[in-house]
């Protein structure tokens, strides 16, 4: 019996490897029946059975081909070309055909995807691998209500083992060399896997499997391989897939979205694990991939295409393929010899499936970016076109040079279903570092240069912070930039820091012809000095047609030491402590500092538009003396000491100007000393000022006005190119006993000329005082006792005082001096008691000056005169004469009185009391019928040679001198009294020279002298020559006090002297 079955065993081996496989077609009922799955509506039909045997190392193979799959209404669902099955023994032994493992071979399957994202398996085709995926697609349609085939048959498969079925035996399916295609409903797309392997493998609480296939469209071609695990107790199927060789533009024809990497140049690795449904619906995808080195080219979006050393990326896609998750992507740029910036990104993509959807209606990105080392002159490499294409234009167009780091973004937008080209931005924002940037913040002006900045920005606006930079000499400290209204057509920049620079970089910045401030103000800021501190701030759109009045620039700053060439009158401004505040309509710079060397406080205002003034200077201070004559305003000696001022300088849009000064004279010494006037310092005083500078022509003074103790002045005037003295006119001008109306002042020749209109004049000062020239003139020793030239002319005054209680009505006043000299006085009144007064002082030919003094009372004349205040009446002439040539010019005449009155208040009374002849005198003092004098005045002395009085009770005689200016005296002379008695004797032919001692010498008379002060002089009296008679009377006389013959004496003149001198 053995030995029959191993002969029969012996048999069948050697017929089984035979090359021919053995038909078994009895069997073939049997096995369609194994197969068949009547529970699920499938029927299986088998064109033939064949046994084979593949050598000892494997088992007895039972093949069938040709089968059909069939549903329960007989239609043919799929083909299967040829199975291999291995039976079980314990199932033969029960008596079922039951395979325990399935491999189908050379297998064409079709997986479908439909418009719901649902995968199924299609059905099998029985076809050359030739055969276009068109005829795939047209012929993979799976009538509504069916199930799909190979599901079905695995759900047999995946189910707990039933030992009284044909499948409870089944422990292993595999599809080999199998052609795979999957039509893709949704994308209209069918992808071809020419090798694909699939194994299936039975457990307890499940099954398993691997796959491994190709897909020529996704590389050269990308391979796939995978493991699966069936878990009954989920009812789910988890796939870890791994794949390489990807080509990366290939992934575009996944989906439109990813149409972006059709131009890239690189390959993935990676790997993707999924959960699926037994309906066929995928659960959540996971993924890890990476690739490089190669390229991305974005022809629309970038210039060159994009070096990409390495990319790595993590994600999922949420079950129902509606959102992609990017947990970290990683992208590497450059290449392995020139490395460049590294990028992450995080991000989502959701609404893939639903983008149509009306409520949803669009994808929604959101994305987070983190970069690192872009060198900015590499951004356009890497920065796309239409990627916030505004700030990208911004940035390409203004800065330069520099690198950017530590780049952190947010995007989130929404592609309007679904298109790429609708986009709207939800949110764009993020936060950089940026340094050694360059930066354009306002074309042609220099850049900030070497910056350093952090930054950040959203959709709208960029802020950049800097902490350094440079523009030019000038040094940022801190500042900011912001840019605005991306959004809109034209967008608004401010940039805004804190810096410190030398003043002529600052200044010099400030007059670049962007802005021209320093060009409008007049100032070259090469010539300044100093530092400054400052905050700047300008807002402008950023147009390329900007203009200046757009910019609204504002800027504030601390200037220390700071120096500016010309501010004034060509004048400079040093060591100034300033702060200025600027803006594009006005500037404002108020502090202290040395206005050409004087101390003082300044507010500048400057208006840049169309304003009430374009410049206005304030200066207030205290000027030295010293510092006065050093800016050419030398007053002395009329004012010495300091002076405070407060001087307002403004000009205006038609290039004219103003000065407006108060000057507070209170710590100022004032001195018009011909005048007798004086203020010291610490008395109040004050003036005023208005002067206008009209363009092309002479400064007008429009008003001014000075107070202080006894002075008044009010006025208005002009003044000359070189802003000398031109013509001045006084409402009202007092000066301690002067008030004075309609005064009008002028130089002529470099002389003053006043002519006044009505009030009083007090010219005392004039008459006798001097005034203080300047060091070159006093140094002039050609000058005997100089003063200034000056000419005074008055119509009509209601007073003129010569000399306190001296005065003169109704006066028509001339008076002219030149350098030394008197050239002209004329001076024609009314006396007190109503006589007029006529005294004039004028040149004549020859030469020669001429004096004249008429008065009907001279009594009066005298006293207003200040000559003699002891004559009461009587008619006054003075002539004389003074020659121009000669030094000093001492003027000779004579003064001829007739008709007077010596009253006894007279200082002769002392002199009288002495001679015993006070007893002559009446009441109304000594009648006298005439008085004649012979005199030279040189300066202050008066020289008497002879001077002559006689009348009814006496006679006198004197000569000598007396000196104003030293208050001396030395006169002597002889008293006679009885004069009328002692005239007639004389008359006496020899006996009248005998009793008289001649002419002029009566008989009875007495010598007297006067010395001393004039003021107060001192008398004496030789009471001898009272007794003896005239030739007696020489022999005291033989010497005079100091020892010297006395002069001679002259006769009493036979005419007067008004007809002498005609």
């Amino acid at each position: 019996m053995v030995a029959g079955i191993v002969l029969v065993g012996a048999i069948g081996a050697w017929r089984l490897s035979q090359p021919e496989p053995l038909r078994l077609s009895f069997l073939t009922p049997y096995v369609e029946q194994a197969l068949t799955l009547p529970e699920r509506s499938v029927n299986v039909a088998i064109d033939d059975t064949l046994i084979t045997w593949a050598g000892w190392g494997r088992t007895i193979d039972l093949r069938v081909r040709g089968v059909h799959i069939l549903n329960n209404r007989g239609r043919e669902l799929a083909v299967l070309p040829e199975l291999s099955l291995t039976l079980s023994v314990e199932a033969l032994l029960r008596g079922i055909i039951a395979p325990t493992s399935i491999e189908v071979l050379d297998a064409q399957v079709t997986l479908l995807r439909d418009q719901n994202g649902h995968f199924r398996f299609g059905r099998v085709f029985d076809m050359s691998s030739d055969e276009t995926a068109d005829s795939a697609a047209d012929t993979t349609e799976v009538p509504a209500g069916e199930t799909p085939v190979i599901p079905e048959a695995l759900a047999a498969f995946m189910a707990a083992p039933d030992y009284s079925k044909p499948t409870g035996y089944l422990r292993r399916i595999s599809i080999v060399d199998a052609k795979m295609v999957l039509v893709d409903r949704r994308s209209g797309l069918v992808w071809h896997a020419p090798t694909a392997s699939f194994s299936f493998e039975r457990h307890p609480d499940g099954l398993s499997g691997h796959l491994q296939f190709q897909v020529q469209e996704l590389g050269r071609p990308a391979q796939f391989e995978g493991d699966l695990v069936y878990d009954s107790g989920n009812q789910s199927v988890s796939i870890d897939a791994r794949f390489s060789g990807v080509d990366a533009a290939s992934l575009g024809l996944l989906r439109p979205e990813l149409m972006v990497l059709q131009g890239a140049d690189f390959t993935l690795d990676g790997r993707v694990g999924t959960e699926l449904g037994l309906d066929g619906q995928l659960e959540r995808i996971d993924f890890d991939m990476g690739g490089g080195p190669g390229s991305l080219t974005l022809p629309d979006q970038l210039p060159d295409p994009l070096p990409i050393r390495k990319i790595a990326v993590t994600g999922k896609l949420d079950a129902g393929l509606d959102r992609l998750v990017i947990d970290q992507a990683q992208l590497d740029l450059g290449t392995l010899s020139k490395p460049g910036p590294s990028i992450t990104v995080k991000g989502s993509v959701s609404g893939l499936t639903t983008y149509t959807a009306p409520r949803t209606g669009a994808i929604h990105v959101a994305a987070d970016l983190k970069a690192d080392g872009i060198a900015v002159a590499d951004l356009g490499r890497y920065w796309p076109q239409d990627t916030a294409p505004k700030p990208r234009k911004w940035i390409f167009a203004n800065i330069d040079t520099g690198e950017v780091s530590n780049v952190s973004a947010t995007l989130r937008l929404r592609l309007l279903g679904g298109d790429p080209d609708a986009i709207a931005l939800d949110k764009v924002g993020g936060t950089l570092a940026g340094k050694g940037l360059t930066i354009h913040y306002l074309k042609p002006m220099p850049p900030i240069t070497d910056a350093a900045a952090t930054g950040s920005f959203t959709a709208n606006s960029f802020t950049g912070i800097f902490s350094a930079g440079h523009v030019g000499g000038i040094q940022i400290d801190s500042g900011r930039i912001d840019i605005v209204d991306f959004n809109k057509d034209v967008q608004t920049i401010t940039v805004d820091g804190n810096l410190h620079a030398a003043m002529t970089d600052a200044l010099g910045l400030l007059d670049h012809p962007r802005l021209g401030y320093m060009k409008r103000l007049g100032i070259d800021p090469k010539t300044a000095v100093g530092q400054t501190n400052a905050h700047l701030k300008v807002v402008f759109p950023a147009d390329k047609d900007l203009v200046f009045e757009q910019v609204d620039l504002s800027a504030e700053a601390n200037l220390v030491g700071a120096g500016i060439k010309h501010v004034m009158f060509g004048k400079d401004l040093d060591d100034g402590n300033l702060q200025l505040k600027l803006t594009r309509k006005a500037m404002e710079i108020e502090g202290t500092g040395r206005f050409a060397g004087i101390p003082a406080a300044i507010l500048w205002n400057q208006n840049f538009v169309a304003a009430d003034f374009d410049t206005r200077i304030r200066l207030q201070g205290t000027a030295q003396e010293e510092e006065r004559k050093a800016l050419g305003a030398d007053l002395g000696p009329y004012v010495t000491g300091p002076t405070a001022f407060d001087v307002t300088y403004t000009t205006f849009d038609d290039d004219s100007a103003e000065v407006s000064a108060k000057i507070d004279l209170t710590p100022t010494t004032l001195s018009f000393e011909s005048l007798a006037w004086s203020k010291a310092a610490g008395t109040a005083g004050q003036a005023e000022a208005l002067l206008l500078l009209p363009k092309g022509q002479p400064p007008v003074l429009k008003n001014f006005s000075v107070s202080a103790p006894d002075l008044a002045a009010n006025g208005h005037g002009s003044l000359t190119d070189s802003f000398g003295v031109g013509q001045m006119a006084f409402d009202r001008v007092s000066l301690g006993k002067t008030d004075l109306t309609g005064v009008k002042f002028a130089f002529v020749e470099g002389r003053p000329e006043v002519s006044v209109s009505g009030g009083i004049l007090d010219v005392e000062p004039l008459l006798t005082g001097k005034i203080t020239l300047k060091p070159e003139e006093a140094a002039n020793t050609s000058m005997t006792n100089p003063t200034r030239p000056f000419k005074i002319t008055a119509d009509k005054l209601d007073v003129v005082m010569l000399a306190p209680g001296r005065q003169v009505e109704n006066v028509h006043v001339v008076l002219e001096h030149e350098t030394e000299y008197w050239r002209q006085i004329e001076i024609d009144g009314i006396l007190p008691g109503g006589a007029p007064l006529t005294m004039t002082y004028l040149p004549v030919e020859g030469g020669r000056h001429h004096l004249a003094i008429k008065s009907n009372d001279a009594g009066s004349a005298l006293r207003v005169l200040d000559i003699f205040d002891d004559v009461k009446g009587g008619t006054l002439n003075v002539y004389g004469d003074s020659t121009d040539s000669v030094p000093m010019r001492p003027l000779t005449g004579k003064a001829e009185i007739q008709d007077f009155r010596l009253i006894n208040q007279s200082g002769l009374v002392r002199l009288f009391s002495l001679t015993g002849f006070i007893d002559e005198m009446s009441g109304d003092g000594f009648q006298f019928d005439r008085f004649v004098a012979d005199f030279t005045k040189t300066e202050g002395r008066v020289d008497v040679p002879l001077a002559r009085a006689h009348g009814p009770s006496l006679g006198m005689t004197a000569t000598g001198y007396f000196d104003q200016s030293v208050d001396k005296i030395d006169i002597k002379g002889t008293i006679i009294p009885a004069y009328a008695i002692n005239s007639f004797l004389s008359n006496i032919p020899v006996i009248g020279d005998l009793l008289q001692g001649g002419k002029g010498k009566g008989l009875f008379a007495a010598t007297y002298t006067a010395t001393g002060k004039l003021s107060k002089p001192d008398f004496s009296i030789n009471p001898l020559a009272a007794l003896a008679p005239g030739f007696l009377r020489g022999v005291f006389d033989i010497f005079d006090s100091n020892g010297q013959p006395p002069p001679p004496a002259s006769a009493m003149p036979e005419q007067p002297l008004g007809e002498q001198n005609r």
